[in-house]
């Protein structure tokens, strides 16, 4: 951790790798595989403890929390992992998030499951206990599995309030506590379920991501099964802000480090289909209006077949986009963890990458570049040059 450099996290079924990035982000260096044959669902550089901490899965050993302080010379596990009491009749399907505390609480953490449940260590990762006031809510009879089964996937404190979390769930909604934990509300006011009786039920939202801008706690951002929204009073009220994408569908979210009104999302057509509108991914870069939802989109093109639900790292050719009237802005898309450095956490990364020479066989008028290397075969292969993605 000494060169302070951006460090992203890429989770595949295979293992963890690290990205390395140096100097003005031009080198970049891969390590890995970590944690060889698990399923890496999700890791995540605590800031407070400088550890990297990730979920891993395996159809053989079950579902375990690891972390490591030293970029994966050396790993440490839980003595006892996220695992339900015998009296509950349940069995931990799979870890699905891991999520440090607020800053003011320093060794507590959080972790995601399936079936849906929130999980809380306060000892750094080494014990777990499940908090019951979310896995007992009244509503949960309610809950219901989307594709990816029942599972828990956004856990999002509060910086301002540590008492204070809201949590996302497929299919169930979003949740929130003001309470640490003890008791929790469903916050889906707005929200649409067009797959059920009730287009606006108090549950039953299917939400694909959760995400707290983190420069205000009270302004909150979810793509969801039935399109994009937003909260400007910490998920009292949503109003959807889908109106200008090419579909409502997706995956991935994530807020401007500095900006709270410019969020990115990765648009898919339907659920039946998942594919990106056009046959080529598109990040929208949107600014919304403080007052009336005023959206500037600009597209970041790439020949990618699908997101996953917690991705938010890629390489694709961007386009610029203006935030404002004034002069343009570089659109940057590639984040997945940040790094510590002199004790303060680094921003969320949004790099622009150059364009890629590499084009696909198929492409009309296409040719590969002279000693191009991808990461996924030759350059006439499918996978085109520097794209990471789930395997």
């Amino acid at each position: 951790m000494a060169r302070g450099g951006p460090l992203l996290t890429i989770g595949t079924p295979k293992g963890l790798f690290l990205l390395e990035g140096y100097g003005p982000r031009r080198r970049w260096d891969l390590s890995g595989p970590f944690l060889e044959g698990e399923e890496i669902n999700h890791a995540v550089l605590d800031p407070q403890s400088g550890a990297v901490y990730v979920a891993a899965n395996s159809p053989w050993f079950g579902s375990q929390v690891a972390w490591t302080m030293d970029l994966g010379a050396t790993w440490s596990y839980a003595r006892e992992n996220p695992r339900f009491s015998a009296d509950r009749g349940m069995t931990v399907e799979r870890l699905w998030r891991i999520q440090p505390g607020v800053a003011s609480r320093p060794g507590v953490l959080f972790a995601g499951a399936a079936p849906a449940t929130l999980f809380r260590s306060d000892d750094s990762g080494e014990t777990w206990r499940e908090v019951r006031g979310l896995g007992d809510h009244p509503t949960r009879g309610q809950w219901f599995p989307g594709a990816g089964g029942l599972c828990l996937h956004s856990i999002v404190p509060d910086p301002d309030d540590p008492n204070r979390m809201h949590v996302a769930i497929s299919a169930a909604g979003t949740f929130r506590t003001t309470d640490d934990g003890a008791t929790w509300a469903p916050l889906n006011r707005g929200v649409r379920a067009e797959f059920l009786p009730e287009r606006y039920p108090e549950v039953g939202q299917c939400v694909h991501k959760l995400v707290m801008a983190p420069t205000d706690s009270s302004r909150l951002y979810q793509q969801t099964h039935c399109g994009t929204y937003r909260s400007r009073d910490g998920g009292e009220e949503w109003e959807e802000i889908t109106e200008g994408l090419p579909a409502d569908f997706g995956f991935p979210i994530a807020v401007h480090p500095r900006d709270p009104q410019t969020v990115y999302v990765l648009p898919l057509q339907r659920a039946d289909n998942r594919t990106p509108p056009g046959g080529s991914s598109v990040c929208i870069g949107a600014v919304t209006a403080a007052t009336h939802g005023r959206r500037l989109p600009a597209a970041f093109r790439s020949r990618m077949p699908s997101w996953a639900r917690i991705a938010r790292g890629w390489r694709p050719t961007i386009s610029r986009w203006r935030a404002s009237t004034s002069a343009p802005t570089r659109g940057r898309c590639t984040s997945a963890a940040t790094r510590a450095t002199r004790g303060v956490s680094s921003p969320t990364i949004f790099r622009r990458f150059p364009r890629s020479p590499c084009r696909r066989e198929d492409e009309v008028g296409s040719q590969a570049a002279p000693g191009c290397r991808c990461l996924a075969g030759p350059c006439n292969s499918p996978s085109q040059r520097g794209m990471i993605r789930r395997s």
